[in-house]
């Protein structure tokens, strides 16, 4: 997951390629539409956040990566809501389904908690409260 978030902050970063690509002459010949950032990350965060629901240190790192992710889009004014979605659904996904309560508001009280963005939390803080709910379980 660090690769993707990784390869997700280049590509927010990089200039948005021409549609039509031209040969030598100038003659159009391909047309090629880029992927949003959006769906890039709908497709690289959606099984994995369903499969982690009930593993509150891998919830809290997809909230760190997905921040980090929200940090390149906005320096670089790339539109990308999904980010905040993925990041709800994380919270929410955690609900009644990790073992105990600690490791629900480990996850609800992680990075960016509270206006359901993911915020400029470091990997630090994210294992900070997560070992604090793995030393409460």
């Amino acid at each position: 997951m660090n690769s993707l978030a990784d390869i997700l902050v280049r590509f927010a970063a990089q200039p948005v390629a021409p549609v039509v690509r031209t040969d030598v002459d100038g003659e159009p010949r391909l047309v090629a539409t880029p992927p949003a950032l959006d769906d890039l990350v709908r497709l690289g965060f959606e099984q994995v956040r369903v499969k982690a629901a009930t593993y509150p240190v891998v919830c809290a790192r997809l909230l760190v990566l997905l921040g980090k992710v929200e940090r390149a889009a906005g320096e670089h004014d790339v539109p990308c809501g999904e980010v905040a979605r993925q990041a709800r659904l994380l919270r929410e996904g955690t609900e009644g389904n990790v073992p105990t309560r600690a490791d629900v508001e480990a996850v609800a009280g992680g990075p960016g908690a509270g206006d359901g963005q993911p915020s400029d939390a470091s990997s630090a803080d994210a294992r900070s409260a997560t070992s604090a709910s793995a030393t409460t379980s």
